[in-house]
């Protein structure tokens, strides 16, 4: 018998599919198409989302990267560093920004021999360190990391910050932050930074991939929505006009083959480059 005056019944859609990660090489979560993430789970393997740069700088492995000598010492306190990576190998510390004087300072962002994302600067000790409880192990797409400092915020926990795809990374294997008010060892005159190695004058450590879309901003701390945003559930690189660089900021768009190290802030921060070449990949 059908009572009229009662509701005809909803008609909802299955749940997703949820899967758990067994181990530290598989999937943390996965609806759809979609990574979601889940703090509480430890130690999780992201997946990216399928984004391709628009142009990217082709990095071997083994001979390239980009150099810059700085001239003038700016903001050594509050920075932001915007990089969309996809690696081309696994398993081995690969830098992807560094300083290192060969002796006891150098700093660095960079995936490690296990495949964890690493910030740091060190001064005969380190000032800063943040190693990523997740491994980064895809090899199928670009990835956005955001790194960024601000030495005089007087919260602890957010003087230095990471995210990767626009969420904040708070599940570290090791978190040193920097003491109030702190020099960090980016911006300083006369040094010579590298995009694709460890820095050193004998460089080890060399980026294998592609890198795409690279942004310092020097004197502030930005979010990831400053450089990318999300676009049919896939987080993506945006326009970054309007941004305020900074002394010694600069954006690398790899979109001049001739000129790979060109940059495009407007301040005229131009890299040199070393064996580099450019990918056509896009999104």
């Amino acid at each position: 018998m059908i009572h009229a005056d009662l509701p005809p019944k909803l008609w909802l859609p299955p749940k997703p599919a949820i899967v758990r990660a067994a181990s530290l090489k598989d999937v943390e979560l996965v609806r759809g198409a979609r990574r979601e993430h889940r703090a509480t789970f430890p130690f999780p393997v992201f997946v990216p989302t399928g984004y391709r740069a628009a142009a990217s700088g082709s990095f071997n492995g083994t001979n390239t990267a980009l150099t810059r000598t700085y001239g003038a010492t700016s903001n050594r306190k509050t920075h932001t560093i915007s990089i969309w990576a996809k690696r081309g190998a696994i398993g081995s510390a690969q830098f992807l920004l560094a300083w290192n004087d060969g002796s006891a300072n150098s700093m660095g962002l960079k995936f490690d021999a296990s495949d964890h994302l690493e910030f740091f600067s060190y001064a005969t000790g380190y000032q800063h360190r943040q190693v990523s409880a997740a491994t980064f192990t895809s090899t199928s797409a670009f990835i956005h990391i955001v790194a960024a400092n601000d030495t005089p915020n007087g919260t602890a926990t957010d003087r230095n910050r990471l995210w990767v795809d626009g969420a904040e990374m708070t599940s570290f294997s090791t978190d040193t932050q920097n003491a109030l008010n702190a020099d960090n060892q980016l911006n300083v005159t006369g040094r010579t930074y590298k995009v694709g190695n460890d820095g050193q004058s004998a460089a080890t450590a060399w980026f294998n991939g592609l890198l795409a879309e690279i942004v310092v901003i020097d004197g502030q701390q930005l979010d990831p929505t400053s450089f990318g945003q999300m676009d049919g559930g896939v987080w993506r690189p945006k326009a970054i006009s309007g941004l305020s660089f900074g002394t010694n900021g600069f954006y690398l768009r790899f979109a001049n083959a001739g000129a790979l190290g060109e940059d495009s802030s407007g301040n005229g921060n131009n890299w040199t480059n070393s064996n580099v070449t450019q990918s056509s990949e896009v999104p």
